[in-house]
């Protein structure tokens, strides 16, 4: 079991680490590979956990335990009332779950916490300084790293940033230049590091991921590899096509008349739309009208029945890899038979309609126009949330 004295050092609030919590995703897992690793930064997920009413009753708890300091007995009560009220069954002594999944989050949160300061600070404070907590039963492969210092910016973090396992109490000290002369520190070299000597699941920057910048940047976004596809979850591998029920919309060749269908729309300049898992997506002119490409004005009176309906909806984990942020984007795919110069081409072509939800809006929409179906199987990955029954 995991003792709860090792979160004692995140018991007190911490704005930076309680605002990491809070913009997480609920997704429902099996298990906890069904993300990877890094993917955890944006993802509030139990292994085992498919129920949504579930994980939000957890969610909060934890939330409350970083915001007001709620100690881990405190945890376990609510553990237990959350367990009984959905009669969850899970594995492992409840003692022990509840332990894990407290600390794991608290730690977690606490080190995203620190990593954003950190980097909002790195002009006055541009070092970080490996600390294990010396305790008996502190990892021997950890320890070589302890004392270690090195610039915020050397690859070194991007896989040795703590915490590197579970139960891990390892910490990264933000340090000055005045603070090496003051010590006599010097940035170090050759620091040792070997194949897996952070397990898969943790070698990663959960301060990286997580971070979310108020400054202008450049992206280079990414999908990150899953195993996770419409086999693994034993879909189907043709997609029936639909029938729209709205007629499509003009054509645009300016700016203003995309933004102008949007509004019109929505009757205003934004509005939401209800998606068959119970997630309400948010549309606005400023995301959807100014980031939709002009030749797909058309398809915007279709995109309620691609929300509220769509044949299946995946979480999309992607990577920027100028600054290892990560974004966990939903996306409601549906196909729908658009009618083409003849009956022939409208039967052969396959519209599929990607609606891609991200920073809380509906950011894009991808029209995909093929007569061969199997090549569109590359955007059936990451984590079905719901996918429709064959009718």
């Amino acid at each position: 079991m995991i003792a709860s004295s090792q979160v004692t050092d995140v018991g007190a609030p911490f704005v930076e680490a309680e605002e990491h919590f809070r913009r997480k995703l609920r997704v429902p897992v099996k298990t906890y590979r069904d993300l990877s690793g890094e993917c955890h930064a944006k993802a509030f997920m139990i292994a085992g956990a498919t129920n949504d009413a579930m994980l939000a009753d957890f969610q909060a708890a934890i939330q409350k335990a970083l915001d007001t300091g709620t100690s881990i007995q405190k945890f376990r009560d609510q553990f237990d009332a959350i367990v009984q009220a959905h009669g969850w069954q899970y594995r492992g002594e409840p003692g022990w779950r509840s332990a894990v999944i407290f600390n794991t989050n608290m730690r977690t949160s606490y080190m995203a916490g620190k990593w954003q300061q950190a980097w909002d600070n790195r002009e006055m404070v541009p070092y970080l300084r490996y600390v294990q907590v010396q305790r008996p039963t502190k990892r021997p492969e950890h320890s070589v790293w302890h004392g270690t210092i090195l610039p915020l910016t050397d690859p070194f973090w991007n896989a040795h940033y703590p915490p590197n396992g579970w139960g891990c109490l390892c910490t990264a000290q933000s340090v000055s230049d005045a603070r090496m002369d003051a010590e006599g520190w010097q940035v170090s070299n050759d620091v040792p590091t070997w194949p897996g000597d952070v397990p898969e699941e943790w070698a990663y920057n959960v301060g990286k991921a997580a971070r979310m910048s108020t400054e202008v940047e450049r992206g280079q976004w990414e999908p990150v590899i899953t195993s996770r596809d419409h086999t693994y979850y034993k879909r189907p591998d043709a997609v029936p096509q639909d029938k729209p029920k709205a007629q499509l919309g003009p054509t645009a060749s300016r700016r203003a008349q995309v933004v102008e269908a949007v509004q019109k729309l929505l009757g205003g300049s934004g509005g939401t739309l209800a998606g068959p898992d119970g997630i309400t997506v948010g549309i606005t002119t400023k995301s959807l009208g100014q980031h939709l490409a002009l030749d797909r004005a058309p398809i915007i009176p279709l995109l309620p029945e691609i929300i509220a309906d769509p044949y299946e909806v995946w979480l999309m984990p992607y990577r920027d890899k100028l600054t290892g942020r990560v974004e966990l984007r939903r996306r409601y795919l549906k196909a729908l038979q658009i009618a083409g110069a003849d009956e022939a081409e409208a039967k052969a072509a396959y519209t599929w309609f990607i609606a891609e939800y991200r920073r809380g809006e509906l950011w894009d929409v991808t029209l995909i126009q093929s007569s061969r179906p199997r090549e569109l199987q590359k955007q059936r990955v990451g984590i079905l949330l719901y996918g429709r029954a064959e009718k």
